[in-house]
């Protein structure tokens, strides 16, 4: 379905939902305020009083619906998407348009006119759809930007991002999160599912491993760049990345990375996410030992655009032949396999505010 169709469905729903809501509370409320009886001369006090009590009741009924609606559209109470949110906005303003209407004329649900009941509709359903659109190109417009961090000194990976982008011969790769810092173990089996550039050749899936395994830290978690809320703006901190790792058993080789791949490889097509990372880094080569280590890399010599959308914050990944793994004759697995477990823990990039006071 064409994107810009789909901004105007989610919009036009929005609204719709938004307008289906405030029909139910005006039902409601013309339940709860009798129609007018046909007498001569003047209506007793009483019955008047009750009526324009009922009326009152009716009219703060109306009006708790447009600030509910008010709520998830501009506070954001609910979250649901920008296209959603302005549809739902949408049907607040004609509903409060609508009472306003009303106002002049006896409230009475019955007499109102068809006419302004099919703007008040079409109004609706067409405000929510234009709405859906223009958000939608604004997102366009915006999609290479990530959310914004402030004026922050550092700013840390292990809180804002997960570790669950997992890469290469994935079904050989566990994530434990402990108190601390998290452990990875890869036992380099070749089982797949196999997430590399190769998983689809001449268009048929490709059932040879990948060599390799390693994990992502994603924002949000499993976003590689589907999420238009995904990533951050580090345009401010890219002065340098640190982290602390080590290996449980043994000396290994670990490619440090950050950032990502920004196509689908999920699909045979591979194609371009719609907000993806605008960086795909190589950090450094290290050779882990069994004592904690502190590592650093200098991102200050990289273009500052570069970092205007950070969806991978850091990543790892070891390769069978780099640690001496050689594969089998079928080349369909290691003719020996081995297991690695390395333990990382604070990652974090250096910033530099902006406010200096």
């Amino acid at each position: 379905m064409d994107n810009v169709l789909k901004a105007a469905l989610i919009g036009a729903a929005g609204a719709i939902a938004g307008a289906c809501i405030a029909a139910g509370a005006q039902i409601f409320a013309a339940w709860l305020t009798p129609g007018r009886k046909q007498t001569r001369g003047l209506v007793p006090r009483n019955r008047s009083s009750e009526r324009a009590g009922r009326q009152r009741v009716a009219m703060k009924i109306s009006i708790a619906v447009v600030v509910v609606l008010l709520a998830v559209g501009i506070l954001g109470f609910v979250r649901v998407g920008y296209e959603l949110k302005n549809g739902v906005l949408v049907a607040a303003a004609i509903i409060i348009a609508a009472l306003m209407i009303v106002q002049k004329k006896e409230p009475d649900m019955k007499k109102l006119k068809p006419p302004l009941i099919i703007i008040i509709v079409l109004g609706t359903v067409l405000g929510g759809a234009g709405s859906g659109i223009a958000v939608s190109r604004a997102r366009q417009v915006l999609s290479d930007t990530g959310q914004g961090i402030g004026n922050v000194k550092t700013f840390s990976v292990d809180d804002y991002f997960e570790p669950t982008g997992k890469m290469g011969d994935i079904g050989d790769v566990r994530v434990e999160k402990q108190e601390g810092f998290v452990r990875f173990v890869y036992e380099a089996a070749g089982r797949g599912p196999h997430m590399w550039g190769y998983r689809y050749v001449e268009g048929k899936e490709n059932p040879l491993p990948a060599q390799f395994g390693g994990v992502m830290y994603l924002n949000p978690s499993e976003n590689w760049g589907t999420d238009p809320d995904g990533g951050y703006d580090l345009r401010s901190c890219h002065s340098a990345i640190k982290w602390e790792a080590h290996s449980v058993d043994g000396d290994v080789s670990v490619d440090f990375v950050m950032g990502g791949r920004k196509r689908d490889l999920t699909t045979k097509e591979a194609k371009p996410f719609p907000y993806p990372n605008t960086i795909d880094q190589s950090l450094r080569t290290e050779t882990l030992k069994s004592e904690w280590k502190s590592f650093e890399y200098d991102l200050s010599k990289l273009q500052n655009e570069r970092f205007k959308r950070v969806v991978g914050g850091f990543g790892w990944t070891i390769n069978w032949s780099s640690n001496g793994i050689r594969p089998n004759k079928q080349q369909t697995g290691p003719e020996t396999p081995r297991t690695f477990t390395i333990e990382i823990r604070n990652i974090q990039y250096d910033c530099t505010p902006t406010d200096k006071k």
